[in-house]
């Protein structure tokens, strides 16, 4: 298993999200270690990626988060939040898993190469 760029055989992941409530907590520590990113791109064989990406993707949301109307009530709030994170993070959470996953095996391909 791939931590924080260090390749660990001896240990064995635990998928907690698959069993935890979906939160930007999670999707943070799921997300791919960004210097895994461009190794990620080359093996999914991403031919139009955009470094810039993450920065205009920040830009876009701070802006739609500084435009948005949070609902008033409680309840309606409750709601609101539930259902953006039913609708974002589930997806995004599930795209993070995918990442992990596919840095595993390149990582574990690449050893294998170089040991070969």
């Amino acid at each position: 298993m791939l931590i924080e760029g260090v390749w660990h055989e001896n240990l064995v992941r635990f998928p907690v999200e698959k069993r935890a409530r979906a939160s930007y907590e999670m999707m943070c520590d799921l997300a791919p270690d960004w210097r895994m990113i461009p190794h990620l791109v080359e093996a999914l064989e991403i031919e139009d990626f955009d470094p810039d990406l993450r920065d205009a993707a920040d830009r876009d949301m701070a802006q739609n988060l500084a435009a948005m109307v949070e609902p008033e009530s409680n309840a309606t709030r409750r709601n609101f939040f539930t259902a953006l994170r039913e609708e974002v993070l589930a997806p995004a959470i599930a795209a993070c898993i995918e990442a992990k996953r596919l840095a595993d095996e390149a990582y574990r391909a690449s050893r294998m190469a170089i040991d070969a």
